[in-house]
């Protein structure tokens, strides 16, 4: 993890070993939104779109609200509701901020009250009291010392999806019958490259997601090892990311596992993950993996790695 360790020993009293980490480890890029006079950020790299709508155009589907965004329906999330704020009046705003947030193909919009801009911060953990506090990805300290939580971009796009009404699917069906029927897909158009990502810190995974769908791969998610090895199980990647220390079943298992089925014999597994170490790529690479990409990385790096393993097979 690119830390550093050192001892003190004192005899006839103990040893101190101190463990010291870097910070860029958890420094994720955010934008800061204001709610009710409450502070929240939003993870950069969710954040497709930052506009403002006007309430007329705002427009009610069975119970939810949607707007249409380039001829496309997107639900609307009142902030204050979610969280359960006190709620605030809307109708004497002439203009209501908005962010269009996105992972993968599913998208919501969010109403806020301001954006305060860009800012790197250090995620912090909630801690074993709150770990099931919905919507939160981790907490920050700001400047000021304010603590402030970053918002889960992906619970809250579940969130806005689960709750569509029947009455949306009904009407999207009566739109496509009265849409031009559209042109018959060639028989030999190349199907999108599937990759399985096995990672258990949700803000890479959000990440890795947002910079490998942008480039047209199919991407299934796994938290954790086990969860990746049941899924490589039901389907066949052309790729598989895998980090290193997981829950459960840790990037070594997996992909030795992996390696004992004839089916991922010859697909390209690449490990992304803190241990940079050489004999962590050692132990990589004697496991079965064919390339190491070591955290924190941008993504370019991620996409050319993921390019050249993919040399000869079916790409974007």
């Amino acid at each position: 993890m690119k830390g550093s360790i050192t001892v003190e020993s004192t005899p006839g009293w103990g040893t101190l070993f101190q463990i010291r980490l870097p910070l860029t480890l958890a420094i994720i890029d955010v934008i800061l939104i204001t709610k009710n006079n409450e502070v929240f950020a939003v993870p950069l790299t969710s954040i497709q779109e930052m506009f403002s709508i006007r309430p007329t155009e705002i427009r009610r589907i069975g119970t939810r609200e949607m707007i249409s965004l380039r001829e496309q329906t997107i639900p609307l999330l009142r902030l204050d509701e979610v969280l359960g704020l006190e709620g605030t009046s809307w109708e004497d705003q002439e203009t209501l901020p908005c962010l269009v947030v996105g992972v993968g193909e599913k998208r919501a919009c969010i109403m806020v009250d301001r954006q305060l801009g860009k800012q790197a911060v250090v995620i912090k953990s909630l801690g074993s009291l709150l770990h099931d506090v919905r919507f939160a990805l981790g907490s920050t300290i700001l400047g000021n010392g304010r603590v402030i939580l970053i918002l889960d971009p992906q619970e809250l796009i579940e969130s806005a999806s689960a709750a569509l009404p029947g009455q949306i699917l009904a009407r999207a069906a009566e739109a496509r019958l009265r849409s031009p029927a559209p042109a018959a897909p060639a028989e030999d158009a190349p199907r999108p490259v599937s990759i399985l990502l096995c990672e258990d810190t949700r803000s890479i995974r959000i990440k890795m997601v947002q910079y490998l769908t942008e480039a047209g791969y199919r991407i299934v998610e796994a938290p954790d090892g086990q969860a990746g090895l049941e899924a490589a199980q039901r389907e066949v990647f052309d790729l598989v990311s895998t980090d290193i220390m997981m829950p459960r079943m840790d990037g070594y298992e997996l992909t030795r596992a992996l390696r004992r089925l004839p089916s991922y014999r010859s697909v390209p597994i690449v490990m992304v993950t803190t241990k940079g170490e050489k004999m962590d790529k050692i132990r990589g690479f004697d496991a079965g993996a064919d390339d190491y990409v070591t955290k924190p990385f941008d993504r370019d790096t991620l996409l050319a790695a993921v390019r050249n393993n993919l040399k000869g097979r079916i790409t974007p």
